[in-house]
Order: C-alpha cells, then structure tokens, then sequence
C-alpha cells in the first residue's frame, strides 16, 4: 500500500524520502513496516503474522499499478470508503473528491462478482467510476500489447481503425455490468479504458461484442496527468467527433450513416407509391 497513518491519525505516504518508524494501516490499526528497498517500489506492508481483513495481497502492487497511481496527487491516493449500513468497505485506488470520480487500476485478472461489487458500490453512492486494464501483453515488440487491429469493424466502417481484438484472455467479465447500465449506471458516470503500452495514454472503449472479444476505442485518447480533466473519460463519442482535427472522421461517419439509411427510404417511397398508384378495384353491384 501506498498510504498509512501515522502515530497522531494523519496520512502519510511511501515514497517519502525518509522511512517512516512507526506507521499503522487504514484498514486494521496494526503496525506497518515501510519498506524502501531498491528492487520494489516504496511501500507499507503488514507484518507477517497479519490477518488484516484488507489483504496483506494489497501491500505490494505492480509497478505499473504504483506508476499510475503516483501520476495523481497523494491526497487523492488510496481512499477508504465504508457502507454503514453494511460495513462493506472499498479502498479505491485514486479518488477525485472535486469531481466525485474513483479510478481503478486493474493489472491482475478479476472476477466478475468482485467487478460487479466495487462499480456498484461507488456507483450507488453518486460516484463516477473509471476503470483501466493494463493490457501490455508479454510480448515488447507488440504495438497494441494484448489487442489485434481488425481489418474490418462489423459495427460501424467509419471506426475502422480503431477497432480490435482482444487476443488473449478478454476481460468478459465486463459483459456482466451490461444489465446495470439502464439502472445505477449512465454513460456520463461509468467508463472502461485500456493502456497498452504508450506513454501514459488509456484508450477509452466505446463499443464491444456480448463477451468483449471485440472492442472499439474511442478517436480520443487520453493522457492520464494529476491536473488532467476527468470528464475526458465521459463526454460522448459525438462531442470528441466534433472536434478537429476528428471533422475528417464525423464526415465519413455522417456519410456511413446516410448510406445506410438512404436505401430504407428508397424502400418506403417505393411501398408508398406502389400505394398510391395502385389501380381500383372493381367491384360488383352489392345486392
């Protein structure tokens, strides 16, 4: 873990320059040791004989999930959030209290009860919640990490490059927020981003297949900064479509659409003056 308290209740963080004596965490109250060793990066960890109901898994992150995290302000770093009526808790990796937005890091696999449970849990509260998978993949030399460019976007043409596959191990579980959508979960308080190997930029998904096997990303980008704008990761495919220098992309989604729709009303004219042509019948005396 990133954050602790000290002796008086105060947070305190890892990468002090310093090690910290005494230090206790958040969740349990026990002692924690500040490790500042040169192979991992600074953390607090619990002592082996920790039944912490935290996790003692939670001590000790990825480096990548440490790097994301320190691109936000320490304040806004591992914030406790607890259901009194409950007492179910969550530590949410960044927390932006001026825009009621939880981020979460996700480097390991996650099951779809867990998944299902922290977005609900924030999103129940009125909180905004964004999710970025690390999908780097093991292979260096891979320009998409764990995704495939498709030739061909089934969804929608004018998307053509921006739409993947997923190559190994989908993140399926995502399918199973789908039935909340119409209900807590609204797309201006719920995004899904990947980061698969650029410098700091997350790619926001747009669209996706029932099992996410297939996903369509945003035209717009996202460098993750600590003064970034969070409502980048909400405003709708339309409004990044109307900036330049994506006008190139609106018009040929425009025209798409057109295309598409134009043989539909070829197809109503055509019934409707086949209507309006037909000939009389006639009919016979009526007795």
């Amino acid at each position: 873990m990133l954050v602790a308290y000290n002796k008086d209740g105060n947070r305190i963080y890892a990468n002090a320059t310093e090690r910290y004596k005494e230090c206790f965490c958040p969740e349990c109250g026990m002692p924690l040791v500040h490790k500042m060793g040169e192979l991992k990066a600074h953390h607090f960890a619990h002592k082996t004989d920790s039944n912490c109901p935290y996790g003692k898994d939670k001590d000790s992150k990825s480096e990548w999930h440490i790097h994301m995290q320190e691109l936000f302000p320490p304040e806004s770093l591992e914030v406790r959030f607890k259901d009194e009526t409950t007492g179910e808790i969550h530590i949410a990796d960044v927390y932006l209290e001026s825009s009621k937005t939880v981020i979460e890091f996700q480097h390991s696999s996650i099951d779809i009860d867990e998944f299902r449970k922290r977005t609900l849990f924030h999103a129940n509260e009125g909180r905004r919640i964004v999710w970025v998978f690390d999908e780097r993949g093991k292979d260096p030399d891979s320009e998409f990490g764990r995704f495939r460019k498709e030739e061909e976007n089934r969804y929608l043409s004018c998307y053509n490059d921006l739409h993947f596959k997923w190559m190994r191990s989908p993140r399926k579980m995502l399918s199973g927020i789908e039935a909340n959508r119409g209900n807590v979960l609204q797309a201006g308080n719920y995004s899904v981003c990947v980061f698969y190997g650029e410098d700091d930029i997350v790619h926001r998904i747009i669209s996706a297949d029932l099992d996410y096997s297939e996903v369509t990303f945003s035209v717009h980008s996202i460098k993750l900064t600590g003064d970034m704008d969070v409502a980048e990761f909400f405003l709708s495919e339309e409004h990044w479509l109307s900036q330049s220098p994506f006008k190139e992309i609106e018009e040929k989604r425009n025209r798409w659409l057109a295309d598409m729709k134009r043989p539909r009303e070829e197809a109503e004219r055509t019934r409707i003056n086949a209507f309006l042509n037909r000939r009389p019948v006639r009919r016979g005396p009526r007795f």
